[in-house]
């Protein structure tokens, strides 16, 4: 399949935040990375968009973060997008950190 790979840098995180589906029309196969990074060493909430067509899944493994990291360390995540069967969502493979 002709996959791409899109890299997304989260970086200065300053407060909670919900993370939403990348805009555009994913591929079956296709891969995200995230890198987050918060700006002090304060805790910050991230949420998920699981709910609409193209939201995000942990239904393979790894749990879904709920906090940012603090500044010494960073958290990467990597997703493919899953089209297979009508899941239709950005499934988590991978997070690191």
């Amino acid at each position: 399949p002709d996959t791409v790979t899109d890299i997304l840098d989260i970086i200065n995180v300053a407060t909670g935040f919900t993370m939403y589906a990348p805009s555009g029309t994913p591929n079956n196969g296709q891969l995200l990375q995230m890198r987050y990074k918060v700006a002090t060493a304060t805790l910050y909430s991230i949420t998920w968009n699981q709910v609409v067509a193209t939201g995000f899944t942990a239904r393979l493994g790894p749990t879904l973060p709920t906090r940012a990291v603090v500044t010494t360390t960073q958290l990467f995540l990597e997703f493919m997008y899953d089209s297979g069967q009508g899941l239709n969502k950005w499934v988590l493979l991978r997070r690191l950190g």
